[in-house]
């Protein structure tokens, strides 16, 4: 079981890594590579919730591989950078395009998953 869960997570922040390291660039203040990131790992994870409920399936692909994929600590260490340069509305902005994206793609993932099995 651990080795299923360390398998998973080595996979998903080896993609985080070659993400963000890829897509470097910033749009409006917002780092494209950890924004994808988040997304990308919020609609697995609304597909997986629909489509498979085994532990196994669920330790693999939503523990491991979208908890290692998605990156809340980088998006806070983002924000606390703004916070301490007093640019709070920036700080807000950038955590509120990441936490309502990450819900759209969850239910956009979730939807899909949806779609596929019918």
């Amino acid at each position: 079981m651990i080795f299923i869960i360390a398998t998973g997570g080595a996979i998903g922040a080896f993609i985080r890594h070659v993400i963000v390291t890829k897509l470097t660039m910033d749009v409006l203040n917002i780092k494209i590579g950890l924004l994808l990131v988040n997304f990308i790992g919020s609609a697995l994870f609304g597909m997986l919730s629909y489509m498979d409920n085994s532990t196994i399936t669920s330790l693999f692909v939503g523990t491991a591989i979208c908890g290692s994929l998605t990156t809340f600590s980088s998006l806070i260490m983002e924000m606390v950078h703004f916070l301490e340069e007093r640019k709070y509305v920036v700080a807000i902005y950038i955590c509120t395009v990441h936490l309502i994206g990450s819900f759209v793609f969850y239910l956009g993932g979730k939807q899909l998953a949806v779609i596929l099995i019918q």
